[in-house]
């Protein structure tokens, strides 16, 4: 079953935007960590936390509200499942989440929430040390519907499609020897969990280590970076439907300097010389989701080494 929100056949499995530096995400101005108040979870929803969590699995420390052992749904939880605090024993926090969202993400007129949980004592680094659980809000108790191990997004946008739910559109970052890769993915939780896929519109990956710990001076690049900005649902050409749009910021550089230096000068360098692109994704009659011309151009000038873009 293709996804509602889906990148066109042309494009594979979505534009790959290859980065060789260190930390993309340190040379453009960082983003902020607070989470915008919509998305906060509401700490004193006990009810929530009792779903999260099972009841009598949860605490307060530090002021942070969470799981002292790791839920039944997660790979550790099952493995172990969690067991009451021995008298006297002072609790930690295993899992917690991170932000939620609320809305109608797996058929039309539901009230629902997708949470998602930073669980690292629960989830290998295979599965983003995390997951997101999706829960249902009816009269009673909110009950959970998935857990979804792996899926933990640093944000993600809305957008009601035709049947009534919302798919969403969401920031994910990975990251494994040395290698930080970004996405804009679009998820739709309506999808059949065989069938769902996450399509990848772009990925921006950094090589932490080929640059300023294991690059040596007679490697002269050039290299690139870049960083994605910002991103959203916007009807470009007006044509009424909403297309997808990102910011993303990148710079090409050849090593001019010893190793030494040049890594010392990489901030005073991206603050001088990065550009500033927007990337549209068009929706067309059946909400999939095509680079326009613009867009193509930027990908291969901020990818450098994407191969087989139309």
């Amino acid at each position: 079953m293709l996804a509602r929100f889906a990148v066109v056949a042309s494009l594979g499995v979505g534009w790959f935007l290859a980065v060789s530096v260190t930390s993309a995400v340190a040379f453009a101005a960082p983003k902020s960590n607070a989470v915008p108040a919509a998305n906060r979870v509401n700490a004193r929803d006990q009810p929530l936390f009792d779903a999260l969590c099972g009841k009598g699995n949860d605490a307060w420390v530090s002021g942070t509200h969470g799981c002292v052992r790791c839920p039944a749904y997660t790979s550790a939880g099952a493995a172990e499942p969690p067991t009451p605090l021995a008298a006297g024993e002072k609790p930690t926090l295993v899992a917690w989440p991170e932000f939620q969202m609320s809305g109608s993400f797996t058929r039309r007129g539901t009230r629902q929430q997708l949470v998602v949980l930073a669980a690292a004592a629960c989830e290998g680094h295979a599965d983003n040390w995390g997951g997101s659980v999706l829960l249902e809000r009816g009269a009673g108790a909110p009950s959970i519907v998935e857990y979804d191990r792996g899926f933990a997004p640093l944000s993600c946008k809305p957008h009601p499609v035709a049947e009534g739910h919302s798919a969403l559109l969401c920031e994910a970052v990975f990251a494994q020897g040395g290698i930080v890769q970004e996405s804009l993915i679009v998820r739709d939780f309506a999808e059949p969990w065989d069938d769902r896929v996450d399509h990848a519109l772009f990925t921006l990956e950094s090589d932490e280590t080929s640059v300023c710990t294991t690059a040596s001076d007679a490697d002269q690049g050039p290299f690139l970076m870049s960083t994605l900005k910002d991103y959203g649902w916007a009807d470009t050409n007006h044509d009424g439907r909403a297309d997808a749009i990102a910011t993303i910021q990148f710079a090409s550089f050849p090593i001019a300097a010893p190793l030494k230096k040049h890594c010392a000068d990489l901030d005073a360098f991206w603050a001088t010389t990065h550009k500033t692109a927007q990337l549209v994704f068009e929706a067309d009659a059946n909400d999939q989701l095509s680079p326009n011309d613009s867009t193509k151009v930027t990908l291969r000038e901020s990818a450098g080494l994407n191969t087989g873009a139309p």
